[in-house]
């Protein structure tokens, strides 16, 4: 899976204890804890089932650090959100090394127990998990 393998790239220099992924279920934005940084991505699909991928990090001041938003192919939501997830974690990259952690956070718990057990399987070694 080309995505899964874009978020084991991204976080081959990071720490396992450092990552937290969450669903958002608050229609406000929090902040991460200082020194963190958090990624907020959306997926959308519209009539014609054409995709739509937003994401944005953050620092702990909320300041955007980078943002992103593409046109995607058919697909599902779901798939939609995941591959906005992949595209947050690749633009925190170049920050990664800099930050004590970093939160993902979206609206698809589908998306959400998908990328926990990508990066649970990255950090144990078993890209597969």
């Amino acid at each position: 899976m080309e995505s899964a393998a874009i978020i084991i790239h991204a976080l081959s220099d990071a720490e396992p204890w450092n990552w937290n992924v969450q669903r958002n279920h608050q229609s406000i934005w929090t902040s991460p804890p200082v020194g963190w940084l958090k990624i907020n991505y959306d997926g959308s699909i519209r009539e014609n089932f054409k995709g739509r991928l937003v994401c944005v990090v953050r620092n702990h001041l909320g300041e955007p650090l980078a943002a992103r938003g593409l046109k995607s192919r058919r697909c599902s939501v779901g798939m939609t959100e995941f591959m906005s997830a992949t595209e947050g974690i690749a633009l925190a990259k170049i920050f990664l090394n800099e930050a004590a952690g970093v939160i993902l956070e979206g609206e698809s718990s589908t998306a959400c127990d998908i990328l926990q057990r990508i990066i649970s399987g990255a950090f144990s070694g078993n890209a597969e998990a």
